[in-house]
C-alpha cells in the first residue's frame, strides 16, 4: 500500500509505503524530491505479517505528515498514527486504537482528512476489509468512535 504526504519538510509530497502480506510490518518513507529512502521502521510488532496499509495526515501540527498505519486481515484490527521522526505512536487515544473492537480480525483500510468541516484538526478514517460487516470509524481527531454503515 502507498500514499503521499510531506514528511521531510521540503514542501514536496513524499511517498509512504507499507509492506505486503507475509512480510514484517515495515513502513518506508521516500523523498519525493530525490527518491531516496528517508526513514524506515516497523509500524507494528515484528511478528505481525498481515500487511500494513498506510495513509498520511497532519495530526501533530509540526508541519510533517504523520503516518496512519493499519493491519491487514487475519490479525486483530489495529490502527496507529505514528510520528515519522520517531516511528512511535503519537500520544493520546488516536495514536493507537482498535477501530472495530479487540476481536475483529478483518483488517483495516485507512484514509485521512485534514481539517474536516467544523474542526481544526485532522481525522483518520478507517473501513473494514472484504468479508467483514461494512462499517467506518473516525478518529475524530481526538477520540476514536465507530459507526456501522450497513450494506
Amino acid at each position: 500500500d502507498w500514499k503521499a504526504g510531506d514528511v521531510d519538510l521540503d514542501r514536496v509530497p513524499d511517498l509512504l509505503v507499507g509492506a505486503g502480506v507475509g512480510q514484517a510490518p515495515e513502513v518506508r518513507l521516500y523523498s519525493g524530491r530525490t527518491g531516496d529512502l528517508y526513514r524506515s521502521f516497523l509500524a507494528f510488532g515484528p511478528d505481525m505479517t498481515a500487511g500494513v496499509r498506510v495513509s498520511a495526515a497532519y495530526v501533530t501540527d509540526d508541519g510533517r505528515a504523520d503516518l496512519v498505519a493499519a493491519t491487514g486481515p487475519g490479525v486483530p484490527s489495529r490502527v496507529r498514527v505514528l510520528n515519522v521522526v520517531s516511528g512511535r505512536p503519537i500520544p493520546g487515544p488516536v495514536g493507537a486504537f482498535a477501530p472495530f473492537g479487540p476481536g475483529n480480525a478483518g483488517g483495516v483500510t485507512v484514509a485521512a482528512s485534514n481539517d474536516p468541516p467544523g474542526t481544526s484538526y485532522p481525522m483518520p478514517y478507517t473501513g473494514g476489509s472484504a468479508g467483514t460487516t461494512p462499517s467506518t470509524t473516525t478518529g475524530g481527531g481526538r477520540t476514536p468512535t465507530a459507526t456501522t454503515t450497513g450494506r
